[in-house]
């Protein structure tokens, strides 16, 4: 397998920007599932967090939602951080580790996609033990959410995995 250390600056630039895209789609499919499994819920009173880290949810009403970009904020860095934590482990830690371990090619999706699902239960039990231990207010996760984030996303880490291996041939 060769390296792309012997690479001129220029291909060098766009493999760095090629994989920051990769980076990018990756967490924004993690975004998206993540607002498909756990919605912000609207109401006639105003929206509510479904998927919330702290020790106050926020209560706006509708009219203050749509006119503050703030209030909104408020009800989106927690998708951007656990999408920020689940691309790192789809996109650094899997294909990282299938390296380290020399996973065959014709087994490489495979193995990459149980390794990010190993590595997202993880995550998922620390968010339900600073739940349950009132560290925070936040969504379950060890159930089925879990299943339902985790599975596309070891999917797409896998994928992930096959490109990087193809791109360093």
């Amino acid at each position: 397998m060769r390296s792309n250390s012997g690479l001129g600056s220029g291909v060098k630039s766009v493999v760095r920007a090629f994989w920051a895209f990769i980076f990018i789609i990756y967490w924004y499919c993690a975004v998206w599932i993540l607002q498909e499994v756990s919605p912000i819920w609207i109401d006639g009173s105003g929206p509510l967090a479904t998927f919330y880290w702290g020790k106050n949810w926020p209560t706006p009403t509708l009219s203050e939602y749509h006119e503050n970009k703030h209030i909104r904020l408020q009800f989106l860095w927690p998708y951007w951080i656990a999408a920020a934590i689940v691309t790192l482990a789809g996109c650094g830690v899997t294909p990282w580790l299938a390296r380290r371990w020399k996973v065959r090619q014709s087994r490489l999706f495979l193995i990459s996609a149980v390794i990010d699902l190993a590595a997202l239960a993880p995550v998922a039990a620390i968010s339900d033990l600073g739940t349950a231990f009132g560290i925070w207010r936040g969504p379950a996760m060890l159930a089925l959410p879990a299943l339902k984030i985790a599975i596309p996303l070891s999917l797409l880490a896998g994928g992930v995995s096959v490109i990087r291996f193809r791109f360093r041939r």
